[in-house]
């Protein structure tokens, strides 16, 4: 599901339920995964070089 229809989807629970909490619910659980997601997406990774050796970036 794109995140453009998170907001719309909201609206929808809102008005339906007539409360707050379903629509808070379903941005947790919309929110979870894509989070892992990124976490493991962003991780530092290293292939074929050695992972003990310290990359160090030097400002100018």
């Amino acid at each position: 599901m794109p995140a453009s229809y998170g907001p719309s989807v909201c609206c929808v629970v809102r008005w339906a339920t007539q409360r707050w909490e379903p629509s808070v619910l379903f941005l947790l659980v919309m929110t979870a995964p894509r989070a892992v997601a990124g976490a493991v997406a962003g991780r530092r990774a290293f292939y074929g070089v050695d992972v003990r050796r310290e990359t160090v970036v030097r400002g100018s």
